[in-house]
């Protein structure tokens, strides 16, 4: 059966507005995937650099051959355990200061307690 140059007509106009309009929905599609993976990645990022310079609790030793595991809280307030890589032996129940976060383990550092100035006796106290 064959179809007249009108009824030819009417089916390319058709294909060719269907094909606009999936056009126009991809394009829709692939700007809205890297807008979400922009957002997506801004979250996650903001998120790990939030715990560079949070205190912590070593729950298990940390060594340099070996990860141990700390204990933090977020901003929140929630309780939180990582695990935690270090250049040097840091024992369970010491203090450590999050300096990275890398691929996933936490870097840290044991914190000091800082050094207390004291007045020089042999100097008058100035008033």
């Amino acid at each position: 059966m064959p179809f007249s140059v009108t009824e030819l007509t009417q089916i390319f106009q058709i294909i060719g507005h269907s094909m606009i309009i999936l056009g126009v929905l991809l394009i829709g599609a692939i700007i809205a995937e890297r807008i979400l993976k922009r957002l997506a990645r801004h979250h996650v990022a903001s998120t790990d650099l939030d715990l560079i310079g949070k205190a912590a609790v070593v729950t298990h030793t940390i060594r340099p051959d070996r990860p141990g595991q700390i204990y933090y809280q977020n901003d929140d307030g929630e309780d939180y355990v990582a695990e935690a890589v270090s250049d040097q032996i840091i024992r369970r129940g010491e203090d450590v200061l999050i300096i990275a976060n890398e691929a996933g383990q936490l870097r840290c550092l044991p914190r000091k307690p800082l050094p207390r100035k004291t007045r020089d006796k042999t100097k008058g106290d100035p008033a």
